[in-house]
């Protein structure tokens, strides 16, 4: 299992050296339960919140702010009304 990066502008993610898959690591963000399982998204469209690695819940970050103390206490509004969406 490998997770590569190289000189700050593309970063590999993949199960195995055979199956990389390579992106712009300013474009995007990976988000998984372990390397095997990562989900791509690009990282001007989403934030992703959670308690750890295991837990993000992936929101629009043109729809969404998050407003917290730390990772684990942060609470969802939506950035239009400030209405909280959910609590992690």
């Amino acid at each position: 299992m490998y997770a590569i990066k190289t000189c700050s502008k593309v970063v590999a993610v993949g199960s195995s050296i055979n199956h990389l898959k390579v992106y712009s690591s300013r474009k995007v963000v990976a988000v998984g339960s372990s390397i095997n399982h990562l989900k791509v998204y690009s990282s001007r469209k989403v934030v992703a919140v959670g308690s750890s690695i295991n837990h993000l819940k992936v929101y629009s970050s043109r729809k969404v702010v998050a407003v917290g103390s730390s990772i684990n206490h942060l609470k969802v509004y939506s950035s239009r009304k400030g209405q909280r969406i959910t609590e992690d």
